[in-house]
This record gives structure tokens, sequence and C-alpha cells, in this order.
């Protein structure tokens, strides 16, 4: 995580810890190929390719053990994050295998709200032999294609048929709060004011390039009540930005 530092008297931000600048390095990812499975069987792979940064690729699979090729392979049916770092900087990218002679599924989640458990997760399955059960994040399985009364929150979903054969994806339930009409207007307010936070010399967050960026030592220190220095969040407000925050950092 970022850490901030800073002088309480006059907010200001230490040079010599500031962050790699990400953005000037226009690191990507993304795939060239891949090969869907047969059902039951983990007989799939997908190649990716990075670009930018420095080089120093690292390659992941949904956050698991590191390595250098950038091809994964022994894929059973789902959808997979694929990342890359190099130094602090890191991307990704989403693929999907599919069973190529059985089932499939698609899903749609619904908006939680924020600090609320509003969420839910409808599947539709396609192909396979019925009946066709369900089953989020490693629960019990249920014959019913729906989940409510989800908080925000990432979530995997695993639909398996009558002779065993599963498919799997990953979901997020968002919040939705909105950078907009919900973010935008505390920060302005209350941190990218004369003196912190607005201008040079300083991490200026009159600019959503600059807030994305710091998003979350933001929300750290918001929650932790270390910033804003000299104001007050209420609870509503800190929990918007770390509603904002746990979306993703988006430009809503």
């Amino acid at each position: 995580m970022i850490a901030f530092l800073f002088v309480l008297m006059n907010c200001e931000y230490n040079d010599l810890k500031k962050p790699l600048d990400c953005s000037s390095l226009h690191l990507g990812i993304k795939i060239i190929s891949k090969t869907d499975a047969l059902c039951g069987q983990s007989n799939a792979s997908i190649r990716v390719v990075a670009a930018g940064g420095t080089g120093n690729y690292t390659f992941y699979i949904n956050n698991g053990a590191p390595q250098q090729d950038s091809v994964f392979q022994n894929l059973s049916a789902g959808s997979y994050v694929l990342s890359v770092k190099d130094n602090s900087c890191a991307a990704s990218v989403t693929g999907e295998i599919v069973n190529e002679n059985g089932l499939n599924i698609s899903v749609l989640a619904t908006n939680a709200g924020c600090s609320s458990a509003n969420g839910s997760i409808s599947v539709t399955p396609s192909g396979g032999v019925a009946p066709i059960t369900f089953s989020l994040n490693a629960g019990s399985f249920t014959s019913s294609p729906t989940f409510d009364h989800l908080p925000q929150g990432a979530y995997s979903l695993v639909a398996m048929d009558a002779t065993g054969c599963t498919t799997s994806k990953q979901i997020q339930v968002v919040s939705k709060a909105s950078f907009a009409n919900d973010i935008f207007p505390i920060i302005s307010t209350n941190c990218a004011v004369s003196g912190c936070h607005k201008g040079t010399g300083l991490p200026d967050f009159s600019t959503l390039k600059n807030i994305q960026a710091d998003a979350q030592a933001i929300k750290s220190q918001t929650i932790s009540r270390s910033m804003p220095i000299g104001k007050t969040l209420n609870q509503d407000q800190i929990n918007l930005i770390a509603c904002w925050v746990n979306d993703g950092a988006l430009d809503n």
C-alpha cells in the first residue's frame, strides 16, 4: 500500500518517498491466443503479451504464484484474471475459457450500494445435463441460480451439471459510488484546497488521475482519520471514499 508522509503543519509531501508514476510507463497486457477446454478436463491454455514498463515482467493468474512464462496452461473452463507486474506497477486483463462440449454460464450482478448488502448475482446456464447446481464462494451447491443480499466485493461462482462437468466465473458486485457525484465534492472541499493537495509541490488532488494514483492511500488515511488535516469527514463520507476505491477507483 502506498504510504503518505505529511508534515502536519503545512501538509508537505515527502518527495523521497514519492511512488513511481506508473501512468507514464504505459504498462499493459493483452491476450493473444487461447484454447478452450473439454468438459471436465484441464487442458486449456491462455497466452498473453505485455508491453510498456521497463520490461521486468512477472505474470500471475488469479493472483496466484508468480511466473516468468506468459503462457498459462492446464486450465479448466472459467474466467481468469491475468496480470503482469513490472517493479511496483501492474496491469491486468480478464480471459475466459469455455467448455467446448458441455456446460457454460453467463452471470449478471446488481449493485450492492455503499456499506449495504443489496447486491445480487444471477446465473444463466447453457448446455450441460440437468440438474445444474450452483455454488458461491465455495459454499454449498444449490439449485437456485440467484444469490441475493450480497455486499460489495469479489465473488467466485461455480456451476456443475449432473455429469460433474463444472465451469466458473469471477464477478464483482460494486457499490456504484460515483466519482463525479460523491467523491470529487468531498475531496475538492476538504483536501484539494489552498495550501494542501492543490497545485505544484504536493500530490495535486484537483485531478482525477492523481486521485486514482493515490486512491488506496486516500482510503487508508481517511479511515484512520489522519487525513484531511485540519478538517473532519463524517462516517458517510469516509464510507463513500472506501466504496469508490474498492470498486476500482473508477471514472464514473
